[in-house]
């Protein structure tokens, strides 16, 4: 499977999904969540929609690198 195959099934089957506004990311918005480093899966960002996805993923993070008030933050889904 696909990097955006990946993140498309987990927004239509209402998994985990980065989004930055109320409802669901359109899938350019997924292309460029995977340029701008905000997905990491496996330890490993997925930074290509053609980036293949190792199975079985262990671990999803999205905003791995995010820098807020409280310093390094990351939201952490689990996966089925």
């Amino acid at each position: 499977m696909k990097a955006l195959e990946f993140l498309i099934f987990l927004r239509d089957e209402k998994h985990a999904c980065p989004t930055l506004k109320t409802g669901k990311p359109s899938n350019n918005e997924l292309r460029q969540f995977l340029k701008d480093d905000v997905v990491q899966l496996n330890g490993k960002f997925l930074r290509t929609e053609d980036d293949n996805i190792e199975w079985p993923p262990e671990s999803l993070i999205f905003w791995p690198n995010h820098k807020g008030k409280e310093g390094q933050m990351s939201r952490k889904a689990t996966i089925f």
